[in-house]
């Protein structure tokens, strides 16, 4: 799917900010048009955006001739306009955009941020539309078009429940209260009794004037309701709230089955560590042991306990993921000498598998920071590299300073992670395909914690491909809090 933006916007400051904006919190990619004259030309040459904010008034395009061209190419526009006029709004919903935003609003950026995502997402959409006018069903799916729904329709509750089955992707229905055969109240029961109803959110339609109707769809067990005739952006904002609820329970869903395999996971490692432990003890306090024996199953006892320890503070660190919180405990901390002694501290682990960990650290480099949580911070890169790197070979750590942000790296020559995979890198439960090298387990927590960490640092983590081959991994710090 193609990810670009079109921004045309004349106000060179606010266009900045705009593209700024978009980049950086969903990663697209922007191109910016200051008149009517290079928008042409940009389009000309691209024909791959998804979505375009555009500016109603442009000084070489006045009258929205902009809107105009790009409607005509069937990008979808959202509009910023300085204007309340209700019939600008009429005439825009008229030329066919997207939707629209007030430029003197509060909330204007955020929406448009919202909306740009939601465009983007709504390709992956399905939307079943069961209405036995075709006149409507024409219209309700070329306003549902302009924001990029994919969409089925139906002119009788027999068809829309056949089209339902051949499409199991559909997640959102809008039904009409009076058809032919099975009317609109019924279809409703139907799809509440065959769907999961938080997989499929249903609104219902209708013209007449029965002040029961909505009542009735949602005792029927839809989620809306609708009358006709209803404005092109009110149907957009029922169906886009539809869609986000319908992403908010597929997002939870998912977080709960990840959480469930790793809790099964955790239970599944409990078990060897404890029964070690367990045995252990039982061998010392039931029997004359040799001290050499003894020491055995001591460093056994010790061993085991450490690796639950390690669990338990896996599990604690998902919680806080989840929870959204990371607290801090700022004190100076030598980044220098940490790094060091982390590096020495999993020597031995390398050296298991015949890497080296060649370092190359500037000396005495302090800042602010909680010393316990950035020890954690370098400790997932040290132990990614060498779960990752294949033997006899070498993971290269440096650490220097660039202005007043401390940079730290982790580079390997692994597998490194495929380009599909690196927008999902810092997830939580982000299982990627890469297999360790030694056949370590691995949750899928670490980069999504150590990203909490540095986020709540105020600084940063990011991934980039080692020359060659492998990965190279980044954490920024401000040297001050």
């Amino acid at each position: 799917m193609c990810s670009k933006v079109l921004i045309i916007e004349d106000t060179a400051s606010f266009s900045s900010i705009l593209k700024r904006l978009v980049s950086g919190t969903y990663g697209f990619e922007v191109d910016v048009a200051a008149s009517f004259a290079e928008a042409e030309l940009l389009l000309a040459a691209n024909s791959d955006y998804f979505v375009a904010i555009v500016d109603l008034n442009l000084p070489d395009a006045p009258q929205g001739e902009a809107v105009d061209l790009v409607v005509s190419q069937e990008i979808p526009a959202v509009v910023f306009t300085a204007s309340d006029d209700k019939a600008v709004k009429e005439n825009l919903w008229v030329r066919g955009i997207a939707d629209y935003a007030h430029k003197s609003g509060a909330y204007s950026l955020e929406y448009v941020l919202w909306i740009i995502d939601r465009i983007y997402k709504n390709k992956n959409v399905e939307v079943l539309v069961v209405d036995d006018a075709l006149s409507s069903q024409l219209v309700i799916k070329n306003t549902l078009k302009v924001q990029n729904y994919v969409v089925h329709c139906a002119s009788s509750g027999e068809e829309a429940l056949e089209v339902l089955r051949e499409n199991p992707g559909i997640t959102i229905a809008l039904v009409d209260r009076y058809m032919d055969g099975m009317d609109g109240i019924a279809l409703t029961a139907e799809l509440w009794d065959i769907r999961n109803t938080k997989e499929l959110e249903i609104i219902g339609l209708s013209g007449a004037g029965d002040k029961t109707t909505s009542a009735q769809f949602i005792k029927a067990g839809a989620n809306d309701f609708l009358v006709k005739p209803f404005l092109p952006e009110e149907l957009l904002c029922r169906v886009n709230r539809c869609a986000e609820r319908i992403d908010a329970f597929r997002e939870l869903k998912k977080l709960n089955d990840d959480k469930n395999t790793i809790i099964g996971m955790a239970a599944h490692d409990i078990r060897g560590p404890l029964g070690s432990i367990h045995t252990a003890s039982s061998l010392i306090l039931n029997r004359n042991l040799q001290a050499s024996k003894q020491n055995t199953l001591i460093e056994m006892i010790e061993r085991s306990s450490g690796q639950l320890l390690e669990l338990l503070e896996t599990l604690l660190d998902m919680s806080a993921v989840e929870g959204g919180k990371t607290q801090l405990n700022y004190s100076d901390v030598d980044l220098s000498q940490l790094i060091e002694e982390r590096i020495e501290l999993y020597e031995g682990e390398a050296k298991a598998k015949r890497l080296e960990l060649k370092s190359h650290i500037v000396p005495s480099l302090s800042l602010k920071a909680d010393e316990i949580k950035v020890k954690q911070l370098v400790d997932n890169l040290i132990t990614n590299a060498i779960k990752y790197s294949p033997r006899e070979n070498e993971v290269s750590l440096s650490l220097k300073l660039e202005g007043q942000r401390a940079v730290f790296c982790v580079a390997d020559h692994g597998p490194g992670v495929k380009k599909e995979e690196q927008a999902h890198l810092f997830e939580a439960y982000a299982v990627l395909s890469s297999q360790a090298t030694g056949g370590e387990k691995k949750t899928g927590l670490g980069l999504a914690i150590a990203r909490k960490i540095a986020n709540a640092h105020n600084g940063r983590i990011y991934y980039a491909d080692n020359e060659g081959g492998g990965s190279c991994f980044y954490f920024e710090l401000p040297l001050s809090a």
